[in-house]
């Protein structure tokens, strides 16, 4: 390796980093800069240092000639590590993600059994990358790990989406993340580390060209200076380009010219100079010695003797000279690996490459694909060179070619669309071709859906169509997929006119055409919910019902579970009709093997969330549960990230909050790779909710601004469902203002409106949501001290909670009455939270019944009964903690605390004790600092006293506040004009 010169403030920065992995949390490094200006070679020198402290580094380099290898960094990473390991290691290291990373790595081709339709599964990108991620965890222990990531901007993109998702959640270990690329040049990975960027774990080097000194410490004084001077005007600095040209390289002899004659060597444009000065490097080997290197050029990196010699036609005898040659003259270098060598650098690999032509690239690609074939190589390394010699009217590579992309379309559909383009290219269209294309059409449609071209998709659909001769059973799957792709881009009319021609189509109702018809009509109602028709919607599912029944229980389930779900959403009565068609559909999933259930997860989709919305929260995580197993054990189901989506809502609502954000996180995942705008715009909502209800104010906001970023403001539907929950997940950050901020920022105008007219907070809302959103405004206007309000706003929610008749949707009602009855009697309103506990345990909504406890030992101290309200105070924090409400549980201990102080007569006035006007003045002086962002040890510093002491003020401050997190202190306080102006009791 050279020496490194004029980098010691950069390489500090790097020890540094290196210095921070000490912690749980993985640490980042992004070194940025042009072609040729040290980024690997500085990387190198980190690399040698961490080895020294005893870390484990492992590196990949990105490719430029191999950029639809899918997860090829990865491979180069990883790979010849694990291939090294003994199968015991190697179990430990896996764990449950054996299975799925054997398919990933060649080194452990072989060592999992594949599993029946293992490769079925729609979209596996996320799978793979949590598998990735729980294995870096495992490598970093009990030492730390250094990865490198090098020339990122060459990678595939399977491994730029990889490493996106590294940064986004990051491995929690001891980890040192190292990425070296050129800027703008992977836009989805720049946005991700510029979130990362601000955070206090990465560190951004951005290298620039050595100072003219530099260069000649460099070259070790070669140059005299006006020499010097030239060269480095040329290279600016470069350190590659001024070794190119410096004297004893092969460019010795070639002129230098200044920056006005030549070029300057910005960006990715090599001066003249030195692509001359590479060329006669290359053209000064011998003739053995240039054929193996353009042998090895085409092969890719690192390369294989053999198979670059054969690929470069070099006679087996006459390779080790040429190797020899190779290595003499630095062209290439050994590796860790026997055998296996890479270029000195990748301008030298590409300038070899092309030096090759044209014509002798298309053969030498032929004879690697030949010889990797000979040696049963996967079909992912023999795609990749045929997609570069394929000739037209060449079937066999064209169907190879698809069988590759059909293996690595659910975790790489970039690569997988790749190749079958070059497929679909060289293949004629003639009749006897027609199922060939068939075949490309349908394959190139599923992979442009899983890359969020639904364009693309339905414009491959659409020529599969012509090609399906009438009453081929394809004819529906495709025209399934087609109106998908339609209401995916908002075409619902288009979808509609789709599905009723081919209705029409179909044979008359009854008989055989009876299961084509009802699967119509199944789409046909999904068509009419996008559009909120749930009359129409109704129709067609209940026409779903009379054509199946009898004749395909699955599809039955499926109409039966649409019905529960519209019934659901609809008024009361109709909910209660919907109760039939409910059990009947759960009946019939329940009693359906995996094999049949797996082949319409719409059914379990459907019935889940019918089942959460009437608040049979165990039966929806079941349900959904049973789905996403079925997707995991390879059923193939575009409805993954919906019911991921609709499992994170169940997990919440029944207390399980750990899961519900595990569940929502896997989501959000899954749609930001599927490119489906629409979708991530439904995993983030989701993920609002279960961040909130952790106690992760935050982090709710932050993802719900993102989601409006996606769907927009205004009277957007969906929109208006994240605004609901950035409101609710302020308001149980202790921000009643900021919720009510969000309720009118919905169009609809409501938002602050008075008694029954202020509807902006509810829109289109009519099931047990509902209720939680009035107790909620009842909530804010209590903490705002508008009383009056608060009733109007309860009232509302216990005749809602009447009509209804949810037990969950009841206990919010008889909450937001405990709250406004409380201001009169503490007593009455303590029997009424009580009875809300009841219901929310009868609904099985365990955070409901936790915070619910809260209440009732508020309310128990505010009787001047402290022994009991102690004790429910232990009883909700704990409750809290199971749940995974953290932040909540929290606050909770701190009031716990502060009641043990507080005086008999002090409890009996809490309820009406509240706001800033209730602070003593030390208490004001602690929150003004809390206000100002001072941990309790800077506060206990700035006012002489112990920690203890400022903690058990904090408690107290939160709950005459009536806000559960620190961060709402100043919004509290900035309410209150008394407060600011100074008046503050005693």
């Amino acid at each position: 390796m050279s020496r490194l010169v004029g980098r010691a403030r950069e390489l500090a920065a790097l020890v540094g980093a290196l210095d921070g992995i000490e912690g749980s949390r993985a640490s980042w490094v992004q070194v940025t800069g042009e072609p040729g200006i040290g980024k690997t070679r500085l990387v190198g020198e980190l690399c040698e240092i961490a080895e020294a402290r005893g870390a484990l580094v492992l590196g990949g380099r990105g490719a430029e000639l191999e950029r639809d290898v899918p997860f090829g960094i990865v491979i180069d990473a990883l790979d010849d590590y694990l291939g090294a390991l003994d199968e015991s290691r190697l179990a430990d290291l896996c764990g449950r993600q054996l299975g799925e990373l054997c398919r990933l790595f060649p080194a452990l081709a072989g060592l999992a059994p594949r599993a029946k339709g293992e490769h079925s599964t729609d979209d596996a990108r996320y799978p793979t990358y949590r598998a990735l991620r729980a294995l870096i965890e495992r490598l970093a222990t009990p030492g730390p790990l250094v990865l490198v990531f090098d020339d990122v901007h060459w990678a595939d993109v399977a491994s730029i989406e990889l490493v996106s998702f590294f940064v986004r959640r990051p491995p929690e270990a001891r980890v040192l993340l190292v990425l070296s690329w050129r800027p703008g040049q992977a836009p989805g990975l720049s946005d991700a580390l510029s979130v990362r960027a601000r955070d206090h774990a990465a560190t951004a080097l951005s290298l620039g060209g050595l100072a003219e000194d530099e260069v000649g410490e460099l070259l070790r004084g070669a140059l005299e200076p006006a020499r010097l001077a030239a060269l480095y005007s040329v290279s600016g600095g470069n350190p590659f380009y001024a070794q190119a040209l410096a004297p004893g390289s092969t460019a010795g002899s070639v002129p230098i010219h200044r920056p006005s004659e030549g070029g300057g060597a910005q960006g990715d444009a090599m001066p003249e100079a030195v692509a001359a000065a590479v060329r006669g490097e290359i053209e000064a080997l011998a003739p053995m010695a240039r054929l193996l290197a353009h042998g090895g050029a085409v092969v890719g990196e690192p390369f294989e003797v053999e198979l670059a010699a054969r690929c470069g036609g070099v006679p087996q005898v006459e390779a080790s000279p040429a190797l020899d040659e190779l290595v003499a003259a630095g062209v290439v270098h050994p590796t860790d690996s026997p055998r296996r060598f890479v270029f000195r650098h990748p301008i030298v690999r590409r300038a070899i490459y092309d030096s090759g032509g044209p014509g002798w690239n298309l053969e030498a690609h032929a004879r690697a694909a030949a010889a990797l074939a000979e040696w049963g190589a996967s079909i992912t390394l023999r795609a990749h060179h045929l997609a570069r010699c394929a000739a037209r009217g060449d079937l066999l590579s064209a169907e190879l070619l698809l069988e590759a992309a059909s293996e690595v379309a659910a975790r790489a559909p970039a690569s997988a669309a790749a190749w079958l383009e070059v497929a679909s290219a060289i293949v004629p269209h003639r009749p006897e071709t027609a199922g060939t294309r068939l075949a490309l059409l349908i394959a190139g449609a599923r992979v442009a859906c899983l890359l969020g071209d639904l364009p693309g998709g339905l414009e491959a659909m659409t020529g599969a169509l012509e090609l399906v001769p009438a009453g081929d059973a394809r004819r529906l799957a495709l025209v399934a997929g087609c109106a998908g792709a339609e209401h995916g881009l908002g075409r619902f009319a288009e979808a509609r006119r789709r599905l009723s021609a081919t209705l029409d189509e179909l044979p008359a109702a009854g008989g055989a055409g009876g299961v084509g018809r009802a699967s119509v009509y199944v789409e046909l109602a999904v068509s009419c919910l996008y559009t909120l028709e749930f009359g129409e919607a109704k129709t067609f599912a209940e026409r779903a019902v009379r054509e199946s029944a009898g004749r395909d229980r699955v599809l039955e389930a499926t109409a039966r579970s649409l019905l529960a779900f519209i019934g659901a959403s609809a008024e009361q009565a109709e909910n209660r009709a919907a109760r039939a068609d409910r059990a009947e559909a759960a009946a019939i999933l329940d009693r359906l093997g995996d094999d049949d259930a797996a082949t319409r997860l719409d059914a379990l989709y459907y019935l889940g969330w019918a089942e959460r919305l009437v608040e049979e929260y165990g039966a929806a995580v079941n349900h959904l549960g049973r789905a996403i197993a079925l997707v995991e054990a390879g059923a193939g189901s575009q409805w993954l990230i919906p019911t991921m989506i609709e499992q994170a809502k169940a997990l919440a609502c029944r207390g399980k909050i750990a899961q519900a954000k595990e569940a929502a996180e896997a989501a959000v995942e899954m749609a930001r790779v599927s490119g489906v705008d629409f979708l991530l715009l439904l995993a983030l909502t989701a993920e609002v909710a279960a961040l909130a209800a952790a106690g992760e104010t935050e982090a709710a906001v932050a993802a719900g601004a993102e989601a409006l970023g996606i769907g927009g403001t205004g009277s957007s539907y969906h929109a208006a469902n994240v605004r609901r929950q950035i409101a609710l997940a302020r308001l149980d950050g202790g921000d009643a203002e900021g919720f009510l901020a969000e309720l009118a920022a919905i169009d609809g105008g409501g938002g602050g409106g008075e008694g029954e007219e202020g509807n902006g907070d509810m829109g289109t809302v009519t099931d047990g949501t509902a209720c939680r959103l009035l107790e909620a405004r009842c909530q804010a206007e209590l903490a705002l001290g508008r009383t009056e309000r608060a009733g109007d706003f309860a009232g509302r929610a216990q005749r809602l909670g009447a009509q209804l008749g949810l037990p969950a949707s009841s206990g919010f009602a008889n909450r937001a009455r405990a709250r406004v009855r409380a201001r009169v009697s503490p007593e009455e309103g303590l029997a009424m939270a009580r009875e809300a506990a009841v219901q929310f345990e009868r609904a099985g909504a365990h955070l409901e019944v936790a915070r619910t406890a809260v209440l009732v030992a508020e309310l128990l101290a505010a009787c001047g009964r402290t022994a009991e309200a102690l004790a429910e105070y232990q009883a909700a924090g704990d409750a809290l903690a199971a749940c995974g409400a953290d932040g909540a549980a929290r606050a909770v201990r701190l009031v716990r605390r502060r009641l043990r102080r507080v005086s008999p007569a002090a409890l009996r006035d809490g309820v009406a004790a509240r706001g800033p006007g209730a602070l003593s003045r030390r208490e004001r002086e602690i929150a003004e600092l809390l206000a100002d962002g001072r941990t309790n040890r800077q506060i206990a510093a700035r006012l002489s006293i112990s920690e203890n002491t400022v903690e058990s003020h904090v408690g107290a401050i939160l709950g005459k506040l009536g806000v559960n997190g620190r961060g709402a202190v100043a919004r509290a306080l900035s309410r209150d004009a008394t407060f600011l102006a100074g008046d503050t009791p005693r």
